[in-house]
Protein backbone atom coordinates (compact mmCIF):
# COMPACT_ATOMS: atom_id res chain seq x y z
CA UNK A 1 0.00 0.00 0.00
CA UNK A 2 1.12 3.43 -0.42
CA UNK A 3 2.17 5.57 1.90
CA UNK A 4 1.49 9.76 2.37
CA UNK A 5 2.72 12.31 4.50
CA UNK A 6 1.95 15.78 4.20
CA UNK A 7 3.65 18.70 6.28
CA UNK A 8 3.59 22.48 5.42
CA UNK A 9 7.58 23.52 4.30
CA UNK A 10 9.96 22.42 7.04
CA UNK A 11 13.55 24.17 7.18
CA UNK A 12 16.16 21.26 8.11
CA UNK A 13 13.77 19.39 10.05
CA UNK A 14 14.61 17.24 13.11
CA UNK A 15 14.58 13.64 13.36
CA UNK A 16 10.84 12.58 13.70
CA UNK A 17 9.79 14.33 10.90
CA UNK A 18 12.23 12.87 8.57
CA UNK A 19 11.37 9.15 10.20
CA UNK A 20 7.35 10.28 9.16
CA UNK A 21 8.72 11.42 5.89
CA UNK A 22 11.03 7.90 5.15
CA UNK A 23 8.56 5.82 5.92
CA UNK A 24 6.15 7.73 3.64
CA UNK A 25 8.32 8.16 0.89
CA UNK A 26 6.07 10.51 -0.79
CA UNK A 27 5.53 14.03 0.78
CA UNK A 28 2.48 16.77 -0.26
CA UNK A 29 3.45 19.98 0.81
CA UNK A 30 0.54 22.67 0.76
CA UNK A 31 1.11 26.03 0.17
CA UNK A 32 -2.14 28.02 0.76
CA UNK A 33 -1.87 27.56 4.43
CA UNK A 34 -1.57 30.61 6.31
CA UNK A 35 2.05 31.02 7.49
CA UNK A 36 1.13 34.05 9.79
CA UNK A 37 1.12 32.60 13.43
CA UNK A 38 2.53 29.08 12.81
CA UNK A 39 5.42 27.71 14.87
CA UNK A 40 8.49 29.45 13.12
CA UNK A 41 10.31 26.03 14.24
CA UNK A 42 8.75 24.03 11.57
CA UNK A 43 9.51 26.52 8.86
CA UNK A 44 11.94 29.40 9.85
CA UNK A 45 14.50 27.77 12.10
CA UNK A 46 16.48 25.05 12.36
CA UNK A 47 17.52 23.48 16.07
CA UNK A 48 21.80 23.09 17.06
CA UNK A 49 23.06 21.21 19.45
CA UNK A 50 22.50 22.80 23.45
CA UNK A 51 18.87 23.73 22.64
CA UNK A 52 20.31 26.84 20.14
CA UNK A 53 18.68 27.63 17.08
CA UNK A 54 19.45 28.98 13.57
CA UNK A 55 16.49 31.52 13.10
CA UNK A 56 15.36 32.74 8.89
CA UNK A 57 14.09 36.25 9.16
CA UNK A 58 10.90 36.84 7.13
CA UNK A 59 10.89 39.52 4.40
CA UNK A 60 7.88 41.33 4.51
CA UNK A 61 4.55 39.74 5.63
CA UNK A 62 4.46 36.43 5.41
CA UNK A 63 1.01 35.71 4.03
CA UNK A 64 0.33 31.72 2.76
CA UNK A 65 3.34 29.43 2.29
CA UNK A 66 3.18 30.52 -0.98
CA UNK A 67 4.07 33.71 -0.98
CA UNK A 68 6.36 33.60 2.48
CA UNK A 69 9.73 35.20 1.91
CA UNK A 70 13.46 35.39 3.88
CA UNK A 71 16.00 37.99 3.57
CA UNK A 72 19.61 37.45 2.05
CA UNK A 73 21.13 38.76 5.10
CA UNK A 74 19.24 36.25 7.58
CA UNK A 75 19.80 32.79 4.94
CA UNK A 76 24.19 33.49 4.49
CA UNK A 77 24.22 33.82 8.59
CA UNK A 78 22.11 30.49 8.32
CA UNK A 79 24.93 29.13 6.12
CA UNK A 80 27.49 30.46 8.35
CA UNK A 81 26.03 29.45 11.95
CA UNK A 82 25.63 25.68 10.29
CA UNK A 83 28.95 25.30 8.77
CA UNK A 84 30.65 26.51 12.32
CA UNK A 85 28.53 24.13 13.98
CA UNK A 86 28.54 21.30 11.34
CA UNK A 87 31.50 21.70 9.70
CA UNK A 88 34.54 21.22 12.04
CA UNK A 89 36.87 18.22 11.83
CA UNK A 90 35.37 16.84 14.63
CA UNK A 91 32.61 15.75 12.37
CA UNK A 92 33.64 12.38 10.93
CA UNK A 93 30.97 12.53 8.19
CA UNK A 94 31.18 16.43 7.64
CA UNK A 95 31.66 15.97 4.02
CA UNK A 96 28.09 14.67 3.33
CA UNK A 97 26.52 18.00 4.24
CA UNK A 98 29.23 20.53 1.97
CA UNK A 99 26.30 19.97 -1.02
CA UNK A 100 23.57 21.19 1.64
CA UNK A 101 25.60 23.72 2.99
CA UNK A 102 26.76 24.94 -1.03
CA UNK A 103 23.20 24.49 -2.48
CA UNK A 104 22.12 26.96 -4.37
CA UNK A 105 18.90 27.06 -2.21
CA UNK A 106 20.33 29.13 0.08
CA UNK A 107 19.90 32.10 -2.29
CA UNK A 108 15.94 31.77 -2.89
CA UNK A 109 13.99 33.63 -1.08
CA UNK A 110 10.74 31.67 -1.61
CA UNK A 111 10.70 30.20 1.90
CA UNK A 112 8.82 26.92 0.58
CA UNK A 113 11.04 26.62 -2.26
CA UNK A 114 14.21 27.23 -0.57
CA UNK A 115 12.86 24.24 2.22
CA UNK A 116 12.20 22.11 -1.15
CA UNK A 117 15.32 22.25 -2.45
CA UNK A 118 17.28 21.44 0.95
CA UNK A 119 15.06 18.62 1.32
CA UNK A 120 15.95 17.53 -1.85
CA UNK A 121 19.46 17.68 -0.85
CA UNK A 122 19.16 16.13 2.26
CA UNK A 123 17.81 13.02 0.84
CA UNK A 124 20.44 12.73 -1.46
CA UNK A 125 23.07 13.20 1.04
CA UNK A 126 21.01 10.37 2.59
CA UNK A 127 20.62 7.96 -0.61
CA UNK A 128 17.04 7.97 -0.45
CA UNK A 129 13.69 9.45 -3.21
CA UNK A 130 10.99 10.94 -1.89
CA UNK A 131 8.31 11.99 -4.15
CA UNK A 132 7.24 15.76 -3.03
CA UNK A 133 4.34 17.46 -4.67
CA UNK A 134 3.72 21.44 -3.36
CA UNK A 135 0.25 21.94 -4.04
CA UNK A 136 -1.50 25.43 -4.03
CA UNK A 137 -5.10 24.06 -3.89
CA UNK A 138 -7.76 26.07 -1.70
CA UNK A 139 -9.98 23.33 0.02
CA UNK A 140 -13.76 24.06 0.39
CA UNK A 141 -13.94 21.85 3.67
CA UNK A 142 -14.81 23.02 6.74
CA UNK A 143 -13.06 20.73 9.07
CA UNK A 144 -9.20 20.39 9.06
CA UNK A 145 -9.84 16.90 8.87
CA UNK A 146 -11.89 17.37 5.12
CA UNK A 147 -9.53 19.91 4.26
CA UNK A 148 -6.42 17.37 4.92
CA UNK A 149 -7.56 14.72 2.90
CA UNK A 150 -9.01 16.87 0.33
CA UNK A 151 -5.86 18.85 -0.81
CA UNK A 152 -4.14 15.02 -0.34
CA UNK A 153 -7.12 13.44 -2.38
CA UNK A 154 -5.79 15.83 -5.21
CA UNK A 155 -3.05 14.20 -5.43
CA UNK A 156 -3.22 11.36 -4.58
CA UNK A 157 -6.20 8.49 -4.82
CA UNK A 158 -7.52 5.79 -2.61
CA UNK A 159 -6.30 3.52 -1.14
CA UNK A 160 -3.55 4.59 0.76
CA UNK A 161 -2.31 4.95 3.95
CA UNK A 162 -1.80 8.11 5.80
CA UNK A 163 1.35 8.65 8.00
CA UNK A 164 -0.05 11.21 10.36
CA UNK A 165 2.17 13.22 12.71
CA UNK A 166 1.39 14.26 16.69
CA UNK A 167 0.15 17.67 15.26
CA UNK A 168 -2.11 16.11 13.23
CA UNK A 169 -3.59 13.47 15.52
CA UNK A 170 -4.51 16.88 17.83
CA UNK A 171 -7.01 17.31 15.76
CA UNK A 172 -7.81 14.30 13.30
CA UNK A 173 -11.92 13.32 13.35
CA UNK A 174 -11.78 9.33 12.93
CA UNK A 175 -15.33 10.03 10.96
CA UNK A 176 -14.41 12.51 8.61
CA UNK A 177 -11.51 9.82 7.05
CA UNK A 178 -12.25 8.57 3.93
CA UNK A 179 -13.46 4.94 3.34
CA UNK A 180 -10.00 3.16 1.65
CA UNK A 181 -7.82 5.50 3.54
CA UNK A 182 -5.33 3.86 7.07
CA UNK A 183 -4.49 6.44 9.23
CA UNK A 184 -0.65 5.14 10.11
CA UNK A 185 1.04 7.43 13.26
CA UNK A 186 4.82 7.02 14.75
CA UNK A 187 5.50 4.65 17.89
CA UNK A 188 8.88 5.91 19.08
CA UNK A 189 10.98 2.97 19.95
CA UNK A 190 13.32 5.44 21.69
CA UNK A 191 13.60 9.54 22.55
CA UNK A 192 13.65 11.26 19.51
CA UNK A 193 16.05 13.91 18.54
CA UNK A 194 15.17 17.25 18.31
CA UNK A 195 18.42 18.78 16.46
CA UNK A 196 17.78 19.27 13.11
CA UNK A 197 18.76 16.59 10.19
CA UNK A 198 22.57 18.09 10.09
CA UNK A 199 23.27 16.07 13.07
CA UNK A 200 22.76 13.11 12.05
CA UNK A 201 23.87 13.47 8.48
CA UNK A 202 27.61 14.18 10.46
CA UNK A 203 27.87 11.97 13.11
CA UNK A 204 26.02 8.63 12.04
CA UNK A 205 27.72 5.92 9.91
CA UNK A 206 24.63 4.65 8.76
CA UNK A 207 22.17 8.09 9.23
CA UNK A 208 19.01 5.96 7.45
CA UNK A 209 18.85 3.49 9.43
CA UNK A 210 19.30 5.66 12.48
CA UNK A 211 16.27 7.46 11.41
CA UNK A 212 14.18 4.47 10.49
CA UNK A 213 14.70 2.93 13.37
CA UNK A 214 14.02 5.94 16.03
CA UNK A 215 10.08 5.37 15.65
CA UNK A 216 7.92 2.33 13.69
CA UNK A 217 4.51 3.29 11.86
CA UNK A 218 1.43 1.46 13.55
CA UNK A 219 -2.15 1.71 13.08
CA UNK A 220 -4.08 4.78 14.69
CA UNK A 221 -6.23 3.69 17.17
CA UNK A 222 -8.23 6.84 18.43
Amino acid sequence: MRLVASHQPVFLAWEGWWNKVLHARNLVVPLSLSAEGRDERFSRRAQLPNNGWCRLENDGPLGTYATAKTTDDSRAKAVKTLTQVYGSKQRKYRDRIEPILQSTAWHVPQLQLMCTMLNYNVCAALGVKVTVTTLGYVSPGLTKTSRLFDRVGQVYGAPYGYVAGQGTLSYLDKAEVPKNVDVLVQKPLRALRQECILGILVDEPDPVDVIMSAAEIVSWVP
